[in-house]
């Protein structure tokens, strides 16, 4: 979406610029409200102690599993010299988990486990939100919204950032797919306030970063949903919306402390 903008386009290493401090953040400071938002200071000063590991070494099927995996990363982080879309080679990836006789899985029981319903849906979403851009549809949604803001209400950056981060932290309680947020609000975004003269770019990324929050319910992301159904307790769903409670004005603060001052030193700036 950022390149067919007109803007630079991003690769693998490039997100990880972007993203990675922001993730350390974002991780050491939920670490932090759990720790003392959900464990006495009792079970805080635990050791945690761990099994002592096996000195078993790797079968060949999980050496095999281990440098695929190493050359798909190689691949994505490569796409520049190579030229090989990431999709395509995390598919050739997907496919080399299947041949046998060094593969863990038949090629039968990967198609098995795949759902195809999640596919077909992110799929349907991109191509709307492919749709929203190339007909200028997401522009004319918004504008009856612009026509009637005041002159100056979207005149600072530091308003514009502030609005696009609510809209991404909060979408999550109404659109469940991260990758189905990303592809509806980024046309709905992203081209009305690049017309008020602010990058698409930058937009585009401070939506992705924000959708990232979504842990609020249980089927608010796979992982969240995957945990809360193991057989011995874990979290119920009011632990989870205490915790978003919590996590939601330091999430808030940190994409605006990068979308405003720390991002603009990688040469993506709002304005």
């Amino acid at each position: 979406m950022i390149q067919r903008s007109g803007g630079p386009g991003h690769g693998y290493l490039g997100w990880l610029l972007l993203g990675m401090p922001l993730a350390i953040l974002a991780s050491f400071g939920a670490a932090f409200v759990i720790l003392f938002a959900f464990l006495s200071p009792v079970e805080r000063a635990q050791v945690i102690r761990l099994p002592a590991a096996t000195a078993e070494p790797l079968s060949g099927q999980q050496r095999y599993v281990g440098a695929l995996v190493g050359l798909v990363v190689a691949g994505w982080c490569t796409q520049p010299l190579h030229g090989v879309d990431a999709a395509l080679v995390t598919l050739c990836g997907a496919i080399g988990l299947t041949l046998k006789p060094f593969a863990p899985i038949s090629m039968k029981q990967a198609v098995k486990s795949v759902e195809w319903q999640l596919i077909l849906f992110l799929a349907a979403t991109t191509l709307m939100g492919q749709a929203l851009i190339e007909t200028c549809a997401a522009s004319g949604l918004l504008q009856p919204w612009l026509a009637a803001r005041p002159p100056d209400a979207l005149a600072h950056p530091a308003t514009v950032a502030a609005l696009v981060t609510a809209v991404a932290l909060l979408s999550h309680l109404l659109i469940t797919s991260r990758s189905a947020r990303a592809t509806v609000l980024i046309p709905l975004l992203a081209p009305p306030l690049a017309a008020l003269g602010y990058d698409f770019g930058a937009i585009a990324i401070l939506i992705v970063m924000g959708t990232g929050f979504c842990q609020s319910l249980p089927v608010s992301a796979k992982p969240v949903a995957l945990y809360a159904d193991l057989e011995h307790e874990t979290y119920r769903p009011r632990d989870l919306i205490r915790l978003s409670l919590l996590l939601l004005p330091m999430m808030g603060a940190l994409l605006l402390v990068f979308s405003l001052w720390i991002w603009p030193l990688a040469g993506l700036s709002l304005r």
